[in-house]
């Protein structure tokens, strides 16, 4: 059963129809992700699968962003090490979205960047505002796109693929329409409604067909996503403790911080 309260990122509300909304809340941080944060969502995840009042959940972002991805400054105190311990925590995290009995639909709001990114792909339908991107810039930060290089080419082909992971580059909507990452593009101000209006038809299809294709549609997502575990995840680990990682990183910092001087020196 869902339990009252899961912090202040996660904000959970369940309305009448069987549909569950997952907002992301910090939008200062333009709903920037870490382990603690997305393994309260693995949580919120097996709570749902034994909470017969959901039939739908909608995941979306407070503010400007669905999520930017991590903190940069937290990628500074990483190493290899503290990486590989981590990743079975992140291949918790997967599993259980991946095994999410409802459909679950992801409303983008804004950027999906970086593990913001794997976080969309991970919907069943993906929908997306008009001014939303989506892309991850971990390989020009020195550090292994490990997710997303499965679920990249699942979209679109591999050329595609590796296009857009090697440079890190952002999608905007209409890209990330034509390369088949979003299922369908909103003006900003109807994307919840539309949301909404999807996951409550679905909310209200026989429930075991629904979630019994959802379940088989999902295999493969997960025979895709396997070989991370030991290959992409390891590979992650061995990136997050490079000195060309922390070097990329702390020019990424110093290139956000100037571009703000620049701005509050006009204000």
């Amino acid at each position: 059963m869902l339990k009252e309260d899961y912090g202040d990122f996660w904000k959970l509300k369940l309305n009448d129809d069987g549909v569950l909304i997952c907002t992301m809340s910090d939008p200062e941080k333009r709903n920037s992700i870490h382990h603690p944060r997305a393994n309260l969502f693995a949580d919120i995840c097996d709570d749902v699968a034994y909470d017969g009042r959901v039939r739908a959940v909608v995941v979306t972002g407070q503010g400007k962003a669905f999520c930017a991805g991590g903190n940069l400054d937290s990628f500074l105190q990483g190493d290899g090490v503290v990486g590989a311990a981590l990743s079975p925590a992140i291949h918790r995290v997967w599993t259980r979205i991946i095994d999410l009995p409802p459909p679950l639909i992801m409303a983008i709001n804004g950027d999906a960047i970086g593990v913001g990114s794997t976080l969309a792909l991970m919907g069943d339908i993906i929908l997306a505002a008009e001014h939303a991107r989506i892309g991850d810039p971990h390989v020009p930060l020195g550090i292994l796109a490990s997710s997303n290089n499965s679920l990249f080419p699942a979209a679109m082909s591999i050329y595609r693929a590796k296009e857009w992971l090697l440079t890190g580059d952002l999608m905007n909507a209409q890209e990330a329409r034509e390369n088949g990452l979003f299922n369908r593009i909103y003006p900003a101000d109807i994307l919840m409604d539309e949301a909404l209006k999807l996951a409550t038809r679905l909310a209200k299809q026989p429930k075991d067909a629904t979630q019994l294709n959802k379940r088989v549609l999902n295999r493969i997502v997960a025979d895709n996503m396997n070989w991370l575990r030991d290959t992409g995840l390891g590979y992650e680990a061995y990136t997050a403790g490079t000195q060309e990682h922390k070097d990329a990183v702390r020019a990424k910092i110093e290139m956000i911080q100037a571009k703000k001087a620049a701005r509050a020196s006009k204000s």
